[in-house]
């Protein structure tokens, strides 16, 4: 995130997780590096003063997910844990520009793509409750600015549902899914280059035990419905 203007000074305020590692560099930029092992979310709130006292506040939630580091090349599934100010494309993926070469959406049955250097892209959004395939070139680090999700409730069509975790927390299963309990088949999530499932039919060969702020999902609904979390 950055911070631009020269004359002013800037000063952390406040900072509700300091494991996640939140300080201002000398660009007047965030620099975010966690703890070892930390995963979680950071509110940090950012005062900017002029030469004449003249001050404002800016408050931005900083997410640290294992779902944003990724390990080398390939195809990850990740959605966003926060309410970025900008949901452009461009501007969510800032982090990681030059580094990865197509990102995939699914919404209503269709699917949407933006590849870097194509002229057929349909896809120039990343939001809050959709989940979305990211083809990586190299290692890196997302890094996710914004305010909380205040959005608690996702739509899902009958079907196939590509669909984020609305939550600052990760959750088990059966208390994420609760609200859709019986109208939903099963639910799947790419983790660490192996895929997972949940299938309340059967526990025992379910091995996605817990849904995790930043990843994708794919849900098949029975029937069109309102996911919402409490």
């Amino acid at each position: 995130m950055s911070l631009p203007v020269s004359s002013l000074t800037y000063t952390k305020l406040l900072d509700s997780e300091p494991k996640a590692g939140v300080s201002i560099n000398a660009k007047h930029m965030l620099d975010i590096k966690p703890t070892a092992g930390f995963t979680g979310s950071s509110d940090v709130t950012i005062e900017l003063k002029d030469s004449s006292g003249n001050r404002a506040l800016y408050t931005v939630r900083v997410n640290v997910s294992p779902a944003y580091k990724f390990a080398g090349p390939g195809l990850y599934m990740i959605s966003l844990s926060n309410q970025p100010a900008d949901t452009k494309l461009s501007s969510v993926l800032k982090s990681i520009d030059g580094k990865y070469d197509g990102i995939w959406g699914y919404s209503n049955n269709q699917w949407h793509v933006y590849k870097q250097g194509s002229s057929l892209n349909n896809l120039d959004t990343i939001e809050p409750g959709k989940g979305y395939y990211i083809s990586m070139k190299e290692a890196a680090n997302l890094t996710s600015l914004g305010s909380a999700i205040t959005s608690k409730t996702i739509s899902l069509t009958k079907g196939w549902n590509l669909v984020g975790f609305n939550s600052m927390e990760a959750k088990p299963m059966a208390e994420a899914l609760d609200s859709i309990s019986g109208m939903y088949v099963a639910v799947f999530a790419y983790v660490n280059g192996k895929w997972m499932i949940y299938d309340p039919s059967n526990l025992p060969g379910s091995d996605l035990t817990t849904m995790t702020p930043g990843y994708g999902y794919w849900i098949y609904a029975v029937a069109d419905t309102n996911w919402s979390l409490k």
